[in-house]
């Protein structure tokens, strides 16, 4: 029981290091359009 609750936890902690690395790049993305905006209205 206690082998299967590691086995989910590191399931676990895999998919929130996944969804980590995606929202990061996501708001880089987010980033990268704000600032390319707000150049575009500088301009």
């Amino acid at each position: 029981e206690v082998d299967a609750l590691k086995g989910t936890n590191e399931s676990l902690e895999r998919q929130m290091r996944e969804m980590e690395d995606a929202c990061g790049a996501e708001i880089a993305n987010y980033q990268d359009n704000i600032a390319r905006l707000q150049e575009e209205i500088q301009n």
